[in-house]
């Protein structure tokens, strides 16, 4: 009942958003491939995770509330023995038994007087605060893998389908670079020369044929989708996120925290620790040739219990030097979360400026192609001139795709450092 409950969490958020106003409905292709992403089973791992922490969380709140229990035994002894427990009455008339059966329950109240209670339900409460950190980390991992092998097979399919129509242009030059070799009004050169252009086009369409096949592999195992995808521009988020501390840092924040509270534990197990204890039993005794015996006894006290532990003691100053690590390395993460940041918004504006002049590179290439086509075929350009700017064209097409990818991987990255919400994350890419 508790395995679909992270993707109920977060399907109710969506429709949160929904009727706040945010573009979650007319989803794109790339929306609905990432909502199905967030019921990846290692996303439903963490989801699992976490409802442990919070069951562990709860289960050391419980015990502020003590526990007890019931028992029952049955003794059979080689002769009658004494049964209960001594007592000034039962000196007068004292019962024996050669079978006896007691019952009885037994209840610990602890007494949090040295906080050792409190320190192990603060520890449980930073492993929830760890888990719930670990499972956005994941799924927002899956996500940006989803959303950067979709626009690599986004950019790869469009770049076989500017080779294919390339391909079909040279054909036809060829077949009439051919015929005209047949009637000596081309050399043999140029025939030479197309078809070796043509050659190279089936290499480099075999190469991204294969690309392809291992993009359609990464996105179907993000996100469970087979097959191509449509040919439409995925659209770039801006960049501006929200300057916070970034999900390493907060994860590194929760692991030092439950370092600490771990340490803290440990040496409050140290001291001592105070109980009320009540316990209730029931004796029954049951003999041959005379009555039945069946005295009741209770008891209420308290309990104090000092721990006299060397390992323990070891245990608590590793656990405080585990802590000190912790502290640490979340100054490393710090910087170097800093650092991929700063890279990625590079890589992102580098990109975004890259896209904006190859459109119209490719646009002023396909010009150029058209008119250097038509001039050959006159006799007023050379094959090789034509050829050239085949390739040029193909170069600022592959390029523009690569440049639309990196800028979408690019913010998509730095969305899993900020650790943006799973809903927010998606709406980014709606339509």
């Amino acid at each position: 009942m508790s395995a679909g409950l992270g993707l109920r969490t977060r399907l109710a958020a969506a429709l949160a958003l929904a009727l706040a106003g945010l573009p979650v409905a007319h989803a794109s292709e790339l929306g609905e491939l990432l909502q199905q992403t967030l019921t990846h089973p290692s996303i439903e791992a963490r989801a699992q995770d976490t409802l442990a922490a919070r069951e562990a969380l709860a289960a050391q709140t419980s015990r502020y509330f003590g526990g007890g229990g019931a028992y029952a035994d049955v003794q059979r002894y080689d002769e009658a023995r004494f049964t209960g427990v001594l007592t000034s009455a039962s000196l007068a008339s004292p019962p024996f038994a050669r079978d006896q059966y007691r019952y009885g329950v037994s209840y610990m109240l602890p007494i949090d007087v040295f906080g050792a209670v409190a320190a192990a339900r603060s520890r449980a409460k930073q492993d929830l605060a760890v888990a719930e950190l670990a499972e956005r980390q994941t799924s927002l991992l899956k996500l940006h893998q989803a959303t950067s092998a979709y626009v690599e097979l986004q950019a790869l399919q469009r770049r076989l389908g500017a080779l294919r129509v390339q391909h079909e242009r040279l054909a036809l030059t060829a077949e009439r670079v051919r015929r005209e070799v047949e009637i000596q009004q081309s050399s043999q050169l140029d025939q030479h020369l197309i078809e070796s252009e043509l050659a190279r086009l089936r290499a480099d369409e075999a190469r991204l044929q294969a690309a392809v096949g291992a993009a359609e592999a990464a996105l179907k195992e993000a996100s469970g989708h087979e097959g191509t995808i449509r040919d439409a521009d995925t659209p770039i988020p801006t960049w501006p996120l929200t300057r916070e501390a970034t999900l390493p840092e907060r994860s590194a924040d929760a692991h030092g925290a439950a370092a600490e509270a771990q340490a803290r534990e440990a040496w409050r197990r140290l001291w001592p620790s105070l109980s009320a204890v009540a316990d209730y039993t029931h004796f029954d005794g049951r003999y041959d040739g005379g009555a039945r015996a069946e005295p009741d006894t209770w008891s209420v006290g308290a309990r104090l219990s000092i721990p006299l532990d060397a390992a323990a003691v070891r245990q608590a100053r590793a656990a405080s030097a585990q802590a000190e690590v912790a502290a640490q390395e979340r100054l490393a993460v710090a910087r170097e979360a800093e650092r991929q940041l700063n890279s990625l918004r590079a890589s992102y504006d580098s990109a975004m400026a890259d896209a904006e002049a190859l459109q119209q590179e490719v646009e002023y290439r396909e010009d150029v192609v058209h008119t250097q086509s038509e001039l050959q075929r006159v006799g007023l350009k050379s094959l090789e001139d034509v050829l050239h700017n085949e390739r040029d064209l193909q170069d600022a097409t592959a390029r523009l795709a690569t440049a639309r990818a990196q800028a979408v991987a690019a913010w998509s990255a730095a969305a899993v450092l900020r650790g943006i919400g799973d809903e927010q994350y998606i709406a980014s890419f709606q339509r």
